[in-house]
């Protein structure tokens, strides 16, 4: 994955960046606080940049990609050399139902496909995906395209194209 020690995020906390994008879509985990027996809730996003990037390249290839595309935007917007930036044709082809398109891989075992990628960084495993969703997908590799899936990735669209004015960076 990406080395640890470059830069992949645009400041060390995310907190107070891009407040609605966390509001809609930053994962809380529930942690049991162990002087107080309760349980409180932790957000991923609340951690330190370097432990994030170091959490993500931990990750399976699955996982990995399993956990793009559900936070594509924020990690688009936080840690852009985990994630390619998306064009409008990229939209087009994730959301064609029904494509036919010839496979790169068309009778490798999805195993195989995910230990290649194992040895790829992050933003390579997802510009591999994108390139060969609807394989990998039929595979069990890509998650379907949900409402939510494709409403984060048209972020990115959005603010790749300047339709972002209401964001304010701090």
């Amino acid at each position: 994955m990406a080395d640890p020690g470059s830069d992949h995020s645009r400041s060390d906390s995310l907190e107070g960046t891009f407040p609605e994008i966390l509001d809609e879509m930053n994962p809380v985990v529930d942690v049991t606080d162990s002087d107080q027996g309760h349980a409180t809730g932790v957000s991923l996003f609340e951690l330190p940049s370097e432990l994030i990037v170091h959490i993500v390249e931990m990750l399976p290839p699955d996982a990995f990609i399993d956990f793009a595309f559900a936070s594509y935007a924020l990690l688009h917007f936080y840690f852009q050399n985990l994630v390619p930036g998306l064009s409008v044709n990229d939209i087009v082809y994730l959301t064609a139902e029904g494509r036919n398109s010839e496979s790169m891989f068309p009778r490798m075992p999805p195993e195989i496909i995910l230990q290649i990628m194992g040895h790829l960084d992050a933003f390579d495993i997802m510009s591999f995906v994108i390139a060969d969703y609807h394989d990998l997908m039929r595979q069990g590799i890509a998650p379907t395209m949900t409402t939510s899936i494709m409403q984060g990735l048209r972020r990115v669209v959005r603010f790749r194209r300047g339709w972002h004015t209401g964001w304010a960076h701090s």
